[in-house]
């Protein structure tokens, strides 16, 4: 199972800016949550991606 969680202050570029997914999700995109957010924790910080992943037991 794969998670991506997305903050970003200002959605629209984020969503302009975001084909960089295409370079990192080969088969399927995650799961996951995209919020604008008014602040994030480090002051001029733009956009914040929080990513789990795990891997299957054999």
């Amino acid at each position: 199972m794969h998670a991506e969680n997305v903050y970003a202050t200002d959605m629209a570029s984020f969503i302009k800016a975001g084909s960089y997914r295409n370079s990192s999700y080969k088969k399927h995109f995650p799961t996951g949550t995209w919020l604008e957010v008014k602040g994030l924790a480090i002051p001029g910080q733009l956009i914040e991606i929080d990513r789990e992943a795990s891997k299957a037991r054999r």
